[in-house]
């Protein structure tokens, strides 16, 4: 069966259609600033932050200490966010701080998501993913480390 139209009632349509999607879109992106505002609140309370690109990317030994103290959980869609996101521009991956993501140890970029995660199981190398950024993992966090003297 086809519609018809005339052009106002078409154009009408279309717009009222195209509106209710950027609506839909400025929730998600809302509650996703929400969420990770909150995250990192949570952690700031805890003197600490988000993981930022400063502290996984120059220094193997934190890639590898982190590889190494996280284990796996659930299933592949789950593992500990890093603090890197591309919610407000689709493939520009930025880090909670602002800083743009330069190099990373993608396995999947393209997962849907728009919140990067390390997962446990996937080699050091190759332990990112994109995921969703609703749902509910674990946080790799950074903070000042205690400076004991005798």
């Amino acid at each position: 069966m086809n519609a018809v139209c005339d052009s106002n009632s078409c154009l009408s349509t279309a717009l009222s259609e195209h509106n209710t999607k950027l609506v839909r879109e400025l929730e998600q992106l809302t509650d996703v600033r929400a969420f990770l505002l909150a995250a990192n609140q949570d952690l700031t309370n805890l003197n600490s932050n988000l993981s930022t690109a400063n502290h996984i990317l120059r220094c193997d030994y934190s890639k590898e200490f982190i590889h190494n103290h996280t284990q796996y959980y659930f299933d592949i869609h789950h593992g500990y966010w890093i603090g890197l996101t591309d919610i407000a521009n689709v493939n520009q991956w930025l880090w909670v701080n602002g800083s743009h993501q330069t190099d990373g140890f993608w396995k999947r970029q393209t997962g849907g998501g728009n919140c990067a995660l390390t997962v446990p199981n996937n080699g050091p190398l190759a332990n990112w993913n994109a995921e969703s950024c609703s749902m509910q993992n674990r946080w790799i966090c950074e903070s000042r480390a205690l400076l004991w003297s005798d």
